[in-house]
This record gives structure tokens, C-alpha cells and sequence, in this order.
């Protein structure tokens, strides 16, 4: 008895050993987990503080090589401002809150990060120093922006600027009025590196565009019969007054136009009905300077396009929903039968050359070509394309002798017959006399 007490409580005690030393490698644990914890959060804030510090104006940046400088932007009196370096070029950027921003770079290509994909090669050693101004509009100045480019490249310099105003805007309760300038002029050294002239929009050395516009207040719909609009275009090119270009739009008479020194160049023009037809006119000055545009150009008014109108779109949903009024009833009826018992599922699979019979006999269900009939959609280019005479006929004949007879030719040809003989067999296998003979051949087999 004695000695069982003693082992008990040794066991006691051995068992109060291993729960403190449990936990006391635990506590250790935790120790070092924690500990890890912190030096891992350190080194994230020191790594972040090489990186990002803040400033009572802003903040400091240093990704090297591609970005260093300070950026302030807290201090309400003072600029936006950006001043450091992107890769090896210098850089300032300012936007001094009166409604002017400005960009200042200094350096060589090579500088640049990201330069080789850029830039050719003989360019690499380039220097430059440019400023970039832009003027916004403000109180000061609400109608006009103005964008402005100067300084050097490998030497050789440039000076460029556009500038763009609303000069009037007016309505009263007939017709609403504009007037809007663009001007801007362009100076580039002799030699100026022409691997640079689309970075520092190159212009004409000089130009002014008028554009002065009217319309009536019903043209908030364009197709209103009381809507008419008319764009007139001025223009000046290095000195030189070039003819000017007035935009009409007439809704009552559909007939849009272009006009250059008052001589029709353009015109389209809408016939109204169930179906609008477009015609149009453009001359050799306008489309004959684009290849993409060639076919199109014509001294005569020529058929562009037919396409449905709002008046159309009954007969098309009326097309539309018999030659897909079938299709819906089987999905609806199909899948109301996977909510219930499956057999209408079934019937359809194991009829299914019956049904495939009733669709090509009595619906001729696959002949699209009275919807095609009913969007009345016609294009002459597109015909041209596909080598046809009519988009609409080419399209039907497609349905009615193409699409129509290969889905027929296939269920009725090659599925049904299938399906039918799989059913016949069927039938042969479920009979009185194939269960009568499966009786006896079992019987034979036991006997």
C-alpha cells in the first residue's frame, strides 16, 4: 500500500514536471515568435523609410534609379511642386495654383529610364533641356487654355504653342450660338532632330482656325423636322487664308453636307420610311485622299446604306419571335420536365425523329430568311465584298438554300434514323416475346 502511494505521487510529480516544462518551452516560443514578429516589422520600417520620409510640405521619394525628389503639396500659399530626378534627368514640376502648371526637364536621353525601347540609337547621347507650360482656364481667364513648348535639343532649338478660346456662347429660346478660335504657331532651328518633333507637337508656323456655330434649340434630337444646325470653319495656314468649310444639317429633308468655298464636297442624305436609305456624294478631294475610302468616292449621289427604323422594329420582333417561337416551347417544356419526372425529356430523346419530321415537313423551322426580309438591312460595299449583288438576297439564299437544307439534311438523314432504330430496338428488347424467349433461355440454362 505504502509503496503504491509513493509511486502515485511520483507519477503526480513527473506529470507536474512535463506540464511546466510545456510551458515553458511554449512561453519560449512565443518569445521567439514575437521577437521575429518585431524584427521583421522593423525591417519593413526601415526599408519604407529609405524609400519614403515623410515632410512637414509633403513627402520625400527615393526609388533609385528611377525617381528622387521631394513633392509638396500641404501648404495652402504655396505651389503643387515636384523638384528631383527621374533616372539621371533633372525635373521640376509645378502647378502654382493660379491655374498655370508647368514641367521643366534637363539631361541626356540615356537618362531616361526605359530610353533603349524608345528612342533610336544615334539618339542616346542627346541633351536637352525643355519646359512645358500649360495655362488652364480660371476665373481670371474661364474661356481659353493655352499649351506651350520651348527650349533645345542637341543644341538646336524650338518654340511652339496652341492655344484654344471660346470666344462666345450665347442661346436665346430659338437657336444657340458658339464661337470658338484655335491658333498656334511653331518654330524648330534648321537641323532640330526630327525623332523628337512628335513629343513637342511640331506645327505649321502658323495657324488660326474660326469656327463659328448655330443651331436651333430643337436639335436636342437631331432627327426633330424642326432641328437644324450649321458649322462654319475659317482658317489661316502660315499667312495664307484657306477656302473655308461650312457643315449643314437640315433634319426636315435629311440631307447633311459639306461645303468647301460654298461648292458641295459631301452630302448625305436620309430618305425616311419604315427603312432609311442613305445616300451620299463625296468628291475626289475629300475621299479620293484616303485608300480606305476610295470605293466611296462619287460625283453623284449614290445608295450607302438601308437600315430599320423605329417603325420597323414590330415587324422584326414579329419575325423574329415565329422563327424562334419552336425553339423557345421545347426549352420551356424540356425544362419544366427536369423540375418534375423527366418524361417529356425522355419522349423527346426516344421521338425524336418524329419531332425533327414535324419541324422540316410542317414548320420548315430552319429557314431564317423572313427575318433577314424583315431588318430590310442593305449595304452595297459589304455586297461588294462578298462578291453579290444584294446583301438581302445573298443573305436569304443563304438561309433558305444553305442553312436550311445542310440542318435538315442532317437531322433527318443521319440523327433520325438513329434514333429510330435505337427505339425499334428498344422495343424488340422490351416485348412479350423478347421476355417469353429470355424466359426460356434461362430456363434452358438452369435446368
Amino acid at each position: 500500500m505504502r509503496l503504491s502511494k509513493n509511486l502515485s505521487n511520483i507519477g503526480l510529480q513527473s506529470l507536474v514536471v512535463q506540464v511546466i516544462s510545456a510551458n515553458s518551452i511554449l512561453t519560449q516560443d512565443l518569445t521567439i515568435d514575437s521577437s521575429i514578429g518585431q524584427d521583421l516589422e522593423s525591417i519593413i520600417n526601415e526599408a519604407i523609410s529609405k524609400i519614403y520620409i515623410p515632410t512637414d510640405a509633403g513627402f520625400k521619394i527615393a526609388v533609385h534609379p528611377y525617381i528622387s525628389g521631394d513633392f509638396s503639396y500641404k501648404n495652402p500659399t504655396e505651389d503643387f511642386s515636384f523638384e528631383g530626378t527621374v533616372g539621371e534627368v533633372e525635373m521640376k514640376a509645378v502647378y502654382d495654383r493660379a491655374c498655370q502648371a508647368s514641367l521643366y526637364k534637363k539631361g541626356t536621353v540615356s537618362g531616361l529610364p526605359g530610353y533603349k525601347h524608345v528612342f533610336p540609337e544615334y539618339s542616346w547621347l542627346y541633351s536637352f533641356e525643355t519646359t512645358l507650360s500649360l495655362d488652364l482656364p480660371c476665373l481670371e481667364d474661364p474661356m481659353g487654355t493655352k499649351l506651350s513648348s520651348e527650349g533645345s535639343v542637341n543644341g538646336e532649338t524650338f518654340d511652339s504653342s496652341v492655344s484654344l478660346r471660346v470666344n462666345e456662347v450665347g442661346a436665346n429660346s430659338k437657336k444657340y450660338k458658339a464661337s470658338i478660335s484655335l491658333e498656334g504657331k511653331s518654330d524648330f532651328s534648321e537641323n532640330f532632330p526630327t525623332v523628337f518633333e512628335w513629343a513637342l507637337f511640331q506645327l505649321p508656323s502658323s495657324f488660326r482656325f474660326n469656327v463659328e456655330t448655330f443651331a436651333k434649340t430643337a436639335c436636342v434630337n437631331p432627327f426633330d423636322n424642326n432641328c437644324s444646325a450649321d458649322i462654319e470653319v475659317s482658317s489661316t495656314v502660315e499667312n495664307v487664308e484657306l477656302a473655308s468649310t461650312k457643315f449643314e444639317w437640315r433634319a426636315r429633308s435629311g440631307l447633311f453636307q459639306v461645303k468647301s468655298d460654298r461648292e458641295p464636297v459631301f452630302r448625305l442624305k436620309i430618305i425616311y420610311g419604315k427603312y432609311w436609305t442613305v445616300k451620299y456624294m463625296c468628291d475626289e478631294s475629300v475621299c479620293g485622299q484616303f485608300s480606305q475610302l476610295e470605293y466611296y468616292t462619287s460625283n453623284k449621289m449614290s445608295h450607302l446604306i438601308t437600315v430599320p427604323s423605329v417603325a420597323a422594329l414590330p415587324e422584326i420582333f414579329e419575325a423574329y419571335t415565329e422563327f424562334t417561337d419552336v425553339f423557345l416551347k421545347i426549352h420551356d417544356n424540356l425544362n419544366e420536365s427536369t423540375k418534375l419526372d423527366y418524361k417529356t425529356v425522355a419522349r423527346f430523346a426516344v421521338y425524336f425523329d418524329q419531332f425533327v419530321a414535324v419541324l422540316i415537313s410542317v414548320k420548315d423551322a430552319f429557314d431564317c430568311s423572313d427575318l433577314v426580309s424583315a431588318t430590310g438591312f442593305e449595304w452595297p460595299w459589304l455586297a461588294s465584298k462578298w462578291g453579290v449583288d444584294s446583301v438581302q438576297t445573298h443573305a436569304m439564299q443563304v438561309c433558305s438554300q444553305v442553312v436550311n437544307p445542310q440542318v435538315e439534311l442532317f437531322l433527318g438523314e443521319t440523327v433520325a434514323p438513329k434514333v429510330l432504330a435505337a427505339r425499334e430496338y428498344a422495343i424488340d428488347i422490351l416485348s412479350i416475346d423478347s421476355e417469353i424467349e429470355w424466359s426460356l433461355w434461362v430456363h434452358e440454362i438452369f435446368a
